[in-house]
């Protein structure tokens, strides 16, 4: 499992998803997971079209790799995302789940 503090930690922490329909409204699920247990992988993209595709370029790095064999996670029904105080009420319901 990730450190805490580490990048990995920051980048696999993660409790709500966002997506965006044909019509550009955007939606969010609520998820809860234990910490992902990340396992050493190492691989080679001979060529990564994801970036380009969307008008960016990637740095000349070694991309930042994670596996992990399984995850269950729970997945609460998908949300508009609207004005309002709907943000804060994720991160609490996470918070409550985990204590």
């Amino acid at each position: 499992m990730p450190a805490p503090g580490t990048l990995a930690h920051w980048l696999t922490k993660r409790y709500c998803y966002y997506s965006v329909n044909s019509r550009g409204r955007m939606y969010r699920y609520e998820i809860h997971h234990p910490p992902w247990p990340l396992q050493p992988v190492t691989a080679e993209i001979v060529h990564n079209s994801m970036a380009e595709a969307h008008g960016l370029t990637l740095p000349e790095t070694a991309p930042i790799q994670h596996y992990a064999h399984r995850m269950e996670a729970r997945i609460w029904a998908l949300q508009h995302v609207g004005a309002g105080p709907q943000h804060r009420e994720c991160a609490a319901r996470r918070e409550a789940l985990l204590s």
